[in-house]
């Protein structure tokens, strides 16, 4: 039982850090989009998700080996080594129709801005 708290626990630290990872690439790609704003969707900001029991079971099988058998410094490495590849993102450029107040002059002014959304990183 230790071992698997031991587990659930490395799987769900480098999940977070590979959710940082797909944030950073995020904020790369609204860099170099030209857009004016970013509005991200993120549906894991509270946290990875994640079923432990599917992620050993697939290691298991690639390593052909039983639970018992596992260790946990390859699994970290195997993760950690491929997390760029955990989560990814899909990005969408829009323009869109602003309306501002001048806190002055109580006059509207209406703009477009061009949006760049980048959708739940899955």
């Amino acid at each position: 039982m230790e071992n698997a708290n031991d587990i659930t626990f490395t799987i769900n630290s480098i999940l977070g850090e590979a959710l940082d990872d797909v944030m950073a690439r995020i904020e790369e790609d609204f860099a170099s989009s030209g857009a004016d704003h970013m509005e991200i969707k993120n549906s894991y900001s509270s946290g990875p998700v994640f079923n432990a029991n599917l992620i050993i079971s697939q290691y298991c099988a690639a390593r052909d080996e039983d639970f018992e058998s596992i260790s946990l410094d390859d699994l970290a490495a195997v993760l950690r080594d491929n997390k760029e590849h955990l989560y990814s993102y899909t990005s969408v450029q829009e323009s869109r129709e602003v309306t501002t107040e001048d806190p002055e002059t109580g006059e509207e002014t209406t703009h477009y801005r061009n949006m760049d959304h980048l959708h739940d990183p899955v």
